[in-house]
């Protein structure tokens, strides 16, 4: 199966964040939303998604962005992280950072 990766230089509505989640550490996500039920959608920067449940989660942090003074395909702001080094990280492979490390959910 194959996801379209999210680029950190050309946000459309995503909310980069780094979720902490119990048991497993900090997770760079590209987009991560509470639903109605509590649980927390993610977004991770190579384009998979995941849900994770209230009760595994320790703190979500929004990550900076900035207008890229540009417009986007659509034709509103491009937005970017603000930080050379967060737009860098989430370039990065899941093979690069250590393995592919799936983000695991339970209920």
């Amino acid at each position: 199966m194959s996801w379209d990766r999210v680029d950190p230089e050309n946000l459309i509505n995503e909310r980069p964040s780094l979720v902490d989640v119990d048991g497993q550490g900090a997770l760079y996500v590209a987009d991560a939303r509470v639903r109605e039920n509590g649980w927390l959608w993610i977004k991770e920067w190579d384009g998979r998604t995941a849900k994770l449940p209230p009760h595994r989660l320790l703190a979500v942090r929004r990550v900076a962005t900035e207008s890229a003074d540009e417009t986007n395909a659509f034709g509103g702001d491009k937005k970017r992280v603000a930080s050379a080094k967060w737009r860098e990280e989430a370039k990065r492979s899941p093979d690069e950072i250590g393995g592919e490390q799936p983000v695991v959910a339970d209920d």
